[in-house]
């Protein structure tokens, strides 16, 4: 398997993953907000704070993830080129 094709198959695992996560965490942030909202009777507040909260969560999960990837290709890079 060539480094390309590998590095495809990395970035388009993370993104099917952060998708999927976000969906989860979305709807969690939903549902939550939904239950704060039937016991405060405070209608859609809690619902859209839900959401967005579980929407950034994702984003998150996401920005750290890539930051993960990019040190270590930073890593490798370093140890190519002192070889």
């Amino acid at each position: 398997m060539g480094k390309n094709l590998r590095d495809y198959a990395r970035y388009g695992s993370i993104g099917i993953a952060w998708v999927a996560s976000s969906i989860v965490y979305a709807y969690l942030g939903y549902r939550g907000g939904a239950w704060l909202d039937d016991r405060l009777t405070s209608e859609p507040l809690f619902t859209l704070l839900g959401l967005v909260g579980g929407l950034g969560v994702g984003l998150y999960s996401l920005i750290k993830e890539l930051l993960r990837i990019e040190q270590t290709w930073r890593r490798e890079k370093t140890d190519n080129e002192e070889r």
